[in-house]
């Protein structure tokens, strides 16, 4: 299995994944119900009533009599009010029509009357609107949630990676315990040989074997943490490894973009994130502005109404009205209230300012550290590669050398080491290249694996 195949299968099914996809679906829809403010909101109710009453009704021979009386009315209403996001205005539309229905024995009769339509125009003649900030915010918000949605999946894209390489050494560490014990054990039957013609101590041999019962053990243990890393990624990935899965070791992971075009699109995201960032700021300062104005709000309406005994003569009598008013608040009480909270609004501003352009700082400096950092693990990569290669031609002279009994068992055994832990120097260097390369694809907001990337 490779790296991206254990990445991609590992992300889809990790119980991490299906958090981010909650928390996004959970996000989208409260930014479709944010979305809401912006848009017409019509309504519709009515009213329905009934009520009883005694009455004295006058009779044909002049006497007084109790009735009962039975009233029926209902008021049917429907009204639509649409914001305009960038004046600040308010258009409202209404209409109602109210029906009373009075029933008795000697006098039933219907009555209408209705508001057949009213519209009304609202605009404060600051054109301050809160629609259009609250737009930019909710607007702003969703944006900042797809920065942290990346950066999520890059963690755990990173996590996997870090998984896949941790079975990848626990591997090789098996596979040199047993190397080297098959070593061990074809010089053990050459210098068994040479003991027992005098070439060699006793006490060469017995070192020899101690090593080797001791790598015995190492195995043992070895395959135990392979097997319970095995186990603890089936059950939180659900992948079904064994101890026979064959695992491919990466190759070192590269980027899309030169050294320039990462400075510069570092350069572009901080910008956005920071006009991102600030639109909340901005908002207060512009509401705590608009609040200290004495600003005038104009009305304009224009209706026509009308009643009758029936719908008919509610429409051929009813009269068309027109109303242009202007109203004006201004709070007298909190002016200095208000003064210091815009103070303050606006520091806070200036104090998010200077955090940020230092941490854009940091960014650029961390940029530049880890691409350094990079280069020189993939420089590091290729001494390991040669010195693997000097180190293997070495280990056959030091063999005979061993043999002949020209040098003792503990320069071979120290050379023979300095091989095994190349290879285990090989893949400790990828996961350093590796927690190099998903920290810079953090800064950058792009994998380079898929070409997923926030777009600015």
């Amino acid at each position: 299995m490779s790296l991206a195949d254990f990445v991609d299968y590992g992300y889809l099914h990790s119980k991490q994944r299906k958090e981010l996809a909650i928390k996004k679906e959970i996000f989208e829809i409260n930014f479709e119900n944010a979305k809401f403010q912006f848009m017409p909101v019509l309504n519709l109710s009515i009213s329905p009533n009934y009520s009883r009453s005694i009455s004295s009704v006058i009779q044909p021979d002049g006497t007084l009599k109790d009735c009962n009386v039975h009233n029926i009315s209902a008021a049917p209403s429907i009204s639509l009010r649409y914001p305009l996001i960038y004046t600040g205005g308010l258009i409202s539309v209404g209409s109602n029509l109210n029906i009373y229905k009075n029933m008795n024995k000697l006098n039933s009769y219907t009555n209408y009357s209705s508001s057949i339509f009213n519209l009304t125009y609202s605009q404060p003649l600051s054109f301050f609107s809160s629609y259009k900030w609250s737009k930019r915010s909710l607007l702003a918000n969703k944006s900042i949630s797809v920065r942290e949605e990346i950066k999520e999946k890059l963690n755990l894209k990173e996590i996997l990676s870090e998984e896949y390489l941790s079975l990848i050494l626990s591997m090789r560490r098996i596979e040199i315990l047993n190397r080297t014990n098959s070593q061990l054990d074809t010089l053990i039957s050459q210098l068994s040989v040479m003991h027992k013609i005098g070439n060699i101590l006793i006490l060469e041999l017995d070192e020899i074997l101690l090593t080797k019962r001791k790598i015995q053990l190492d195995v043992a243990k070895e395959k135990r943490i392979f097997a319970t890393k095995i186990r603890n990624i089936n059950d939180k990935y659900n992948i079904l490894l064994s101890q026979e899965t064959e695992f491919v070791l990466p190759g070192v992971p590269v980027f899309d973009l030169n050294e320039s075009d990462m400075k510069n699109r570092l350069v572009i995201l901080q910008r956005d994130y920071n006009e991102k960032n600030i639109v909340d700021y901005q908002k207060k300062i512009a509401e705590l502005r608009n609040e200290r104005m004495v600003v005038p709000t104009l009305q304009a309406s224009i209706g026509r109404s009308g009643a009758g005994n029936n719908i008919r003569d509610v429409w051929d009598k009813g009269q068309i009205s027109y109303n242009i008013s202007m109203a004006i608040s201004f709070s007298l009480t909190d002016i200095k209230q208000k003064a210091k909270q815009l103070k303050i609004a606006k520091l806070t501003l200036e104090n998010y300012m200077i955090k940020s352009s230092l941490e854009d700082l940091n960014e650029g400096n961390r940029l530049e550290e880890l691409l350094s950092v990079y280069a020189e693990k993939k420089d590091y990569l290729s001494y390991i590669e040669t010195a693997k290669k000097v180190f293997n031609d070495n280990i056959k002279v030091k063999i005979y050398l061993l043999k002949e009994g020209i040098i003792p068992y503990g320069e071979f055994i120290k050379q023979w080491d300095s091989i095994n832990q190349l290879d285990l120097d090989l893949i400790t260097t990828l996961e350093s290249i590796f927690k190099v390369y998903y920290e810079i694809s953090r800064l950058l907001l792009m994998d380079f694996y898929t070409g997923e990337k926030y777009e600015v």
